[in-house]
């Protein structure tokens, strides 16, 4: 019984323990410093941004900040568990493309997506009309997801394209990187750093490499 209760401690033990060190380390990185401003000032470019854009690499795990032309900054990103592939297999799928910031998200739920949401146009129309000739969304989704785009609305999230995706936070470099449901995925520093200086109606692009 004794040794029983020794077991049980222990292992209770380590078990706060590890909770304890993944709530530190999620606290440091929420709260963690903004070099943006002097990057900036260092490659001659003022603040607020006038031409940003964001350009991401899966294959090298990488997202990357521009103003213009001017590299400012390169971040460490995590993104789907499937690769890229089919629409009637998008589940988990970071999708590759051109797509634009159309909503940036405050968010209480700390463990769900971090505290930052930036949210793409995602389906885009170049998605609704691949997928249709594939035959992996309907004709009255694939009319949805245009008159959406048409109207400056956010595209329909209840098709086999799924969706919102976007940029979110509560990426541990201890985690595999391959982890979202499609969404890109910063620590939450990062995406509190890029919440900050991305505005609405920034470009991104998405490649495999």
């Amino acid at each position: 019984m004794l040794k029983t209760l020794r077991m049980w401690f222990t292992y209770g033990g380590l078990l706060v323990a590890f909770l304890g060190t993944l709530f530190v380390v999620a606290y440091l990185q929420e709260f963690a410093g903004d070099d943006i401003p002097e990057i900036a000032r260092e490659a001659g470019v003022s603040l607020p941004l006038k031409d940003p854009r964001l350009e991401v690499i899966l294959q090298n795990m990488t997202l990357a900040l521009y103003e213009g032309d001017v590299l400012l900054k390169r971040y460490s990103v995590g993104y789907g568990h499937k690769m890229p592939g089919r629409a009637n297999d998008r589940e988990g799928s970071t999708p590759l493309g051109e797509y634009m910031i159309v909503d940036k998200q405050e968010r209480k739920d700390l463990l769900s997506r971090g505290t930052r949401f930036l949210r793409f146009d995602f389906p885009g129309l170049e998605d609704a009309d691949k997928a249709l000739d594939a035959g992996e969304i309907t004709r009255e989704d694939y009319e949805a997801i245009n008159v959406a785009h048409r109207l400056d609305e956010f595209p329909p999230s209840d098709t086999a394209l799924l969706g919102p995706l976007g940029i979110q936070g509560n990426y541990f470099f201890f985690q595999d990187r391959r982890f979202t449901d499609g969404s890109l995925a910063l620590s939450n520093g990062d995406i509190n750093e890029l919440y900050e200086y991305v505005p609405i109606g920034t470009p991104v692009v998405i490649k495999m490499h």
